[in-house]
């Protein structure tokens, strides 16, 4: 499981709270940071404009670099 101490350089990342499977069903509960993509494209008229979707897209993929060379170094 990553720690939250992992990507402590990276503001932010919401705590989990707890993580379990339970009857069948995996479970997490985490803190909430703000709207959710589907609650902030409502807000935004059901469309993003290029400039937000290519923020977004650097976001992601900086994100999962992070994820991923941090997997490499705890392999490491």
């Amino acid at each position: 499981m990553l720690k939250k101490s992992i990507f402590r350089h990276l503001i932010p990342v919401p705590m989990v709270y707890y993580a379990a499977k339970e009857n069948n069903m995996n479970v997490m509960v985490m803190e909430l940071l703000g709207h959710s993509l589907e609650q902030l494209i409502e807000i935004c008229g059901g469309k993003f404009s290029m400039k937000t979707s290519l923020l977004l897209a650097i976001e992601i993929i900086a994100f999962q670099n992070e994820i991923m060379l941090s997997m490499i170094n705890a392999i490491l």
